[in-house]
C-alpha cells in the first residue's frame, strides 16, 4: 500500500509535469522532485528562503571551492557521487560541478562534448586542469594514464593479504579448515575467506 505522502506526491507531479514557480516568491521555477514537496506542497529552492533574493549559482559554486594556487587543483567542497564526480543543485536539476566551471569560465560546451580532467582528481574544479574532448578522447586519455584496468591483488592499495596468504587460505580450505576459523586467523570477514575459496576474489592468483 502506497504511503500518504508518496501519494500526494505522485498526484502533484501528474498536475504539474512542467517546472513550477519556486514557493519563495524569488520567480524562479523549479522542476518537483521528492525533497521539494512537503505534505504536498511545493516548498523553495534548494537554497532559497521565503522573502530573500535567492543566491546566485555562482556565488554558491566559490563557496563551496577550496581555491589554492593556479597550478594546483581546486577541490569542490562536497558529497560524491558513487562515479566520485560531485554535483551542483541548480534550479534547473543537478550538474557536475566541473561542467559548471568550464562553462562559468571558457562559455558553453558544446554538444557530444565532454568535460575531462588532466589531473585526473573529478572534485577539482580549476579550468586550468579541465580540457574538452570526445568520449573517445577520454577513453584515450584514461588508457594513455594506465587507469583502463583495476588494481589486483597485492598491488591494490586497499588489499589486507598477500599472494602467499591468499594460497595458505585455500591450502587450510582444503584440508577442512573452517571459513570462521580463517577469518578470526588472518584477520578478515568470514564472506572473504568464502569468497578466496570459491575464486570470487583473487581469481588471477594460481594454484601453484
Amino acid at each position: 500500500m502506497a504511503k500518504p505522502r508518496r501519494t500526494k506526491f505522485r498526484a502533484l507531479v501528474e498536475a504539474n509535469p512542467d517546472p513550477i514557480l519556486c514557493a519563495c516568491g524569488c520567480g524562479e521555477r523549479i522542476v518537483l522532485r521528492w525533497h521539494h514537496v512537503r505534505d504536498g506542497i511545493p516548498k523553495h529552492i534548494n537554497g532559497h528562503q521565503g522573502g530573500r533574493p535567492p543566491q546566485p549559482p555562482a556565488d554558491r559554486f566559490w563557496a563551496m571551492v577550496d581555491r589554492r594556487g593556479p597550478d594546483d587543483c581546486w577541490p569542490f567542497q562536497g558529497s560524491p557521487g558513487p562515479d566520485g564526480h560531485i554535483r551542483l543543485v541548480l534550479p534547473e536539476g543537478r550538474v557536475f560541478v566541473h561542467r559548471f566551471s568550464w562553462e562559468l569560465h571558457r562559455g558553453p560546451i558544446p554538444e557530444g562534448m565532454l568535460v575531462c580532467h588532466k589531473c585526473d582528481n573529478p572534485p577539482c574544479v580549476n579550468p586550468a586542469h579541465l580540457f574538452l574532448g570526445t568520449h573517445a578522447d577520454n577513453m584515450a586519455d584514461r588508457n594513455q594514464k594506465g587507469r583502463q584496468a583495476r588494481q589486483r591483488g597485492e598491488a591494490c592499495g586497499t588489499a589486507k593479504l598477500t599472494e602467499d596468504k591468499v594460497r595458505e587460505i585455500r591450502r587450510l580450505a582444503s584440508e577442512g579448515s573452517s571459513p570462521a576459523a580463517l577469518a578470526v586467523a588472518f584477520g578478515v570477514s568470514e564472506r572473504h575467506i568464502k569468497n578466496i575459496v570459491c575464486r570470487n576474489r583473487w581469481a588471477h592468483l594460481s594454484a601453484d
